[in-house]
């Protein structure tokens, strides 16, 4: 299943410097489409339809992604502004139920930084039971 397409004929970079644990939202359908070529890529990387129930979700980042072997051709692939989020995995609801599981390949140019969400103190916790 092919994911959403934008207008552009070249997509732009964006470098937030994200870092493991750092906090960040999924923008919105829109917002992500306004950084799309029509093929529905960002810098040669595709924006899949199955990330699209991801959007406004908060999620933490894992880590940067900076390196990719391309299955297609086996070349290594080297990116920037690209990251893995914590709990993001690939459903296989586009491709037959595929049960891989594999990560999700997040363009930091889908994403906004956000404040980590605060956590209740233990004691608050326990006085609410």
């Amino acid at each position: 299943g092919r994911g959403p397409a934008g207008r552009k004929t070249t997509s732009p970079s964006y470098n937030l410097g994200l870092n493991p644990g750092d906090w960040v939202e999924v923008k919105s359908r829109q917002e992500i489409e306004d950084t799309l070529t029509r093929d529905g890529k960002n810098r040669g990387l595709s924006f899949e339809m199955e990330m699209l129930d991801y959007c406004g979700q908060r999620c933490q980042v894992a880590f940067p992604l900076q390196k990719i072997i391309s299955e297609q051709t086996g070349e290594m692939l080297h990116l920037s502004g690209t990251v893995i989020l914590k709990g993001a995995t690939c459903q296989g609801t586009c491709a037959r139920n595929c049960p891989r599981g594999n990560h999700l390949y997040w363009r930091e140019a889908w994403l906004t930084r956000v404040e980590p969400e605060l956590q209740p103190a233990p004691e608050q916790q326990v006085a609410e039971a």
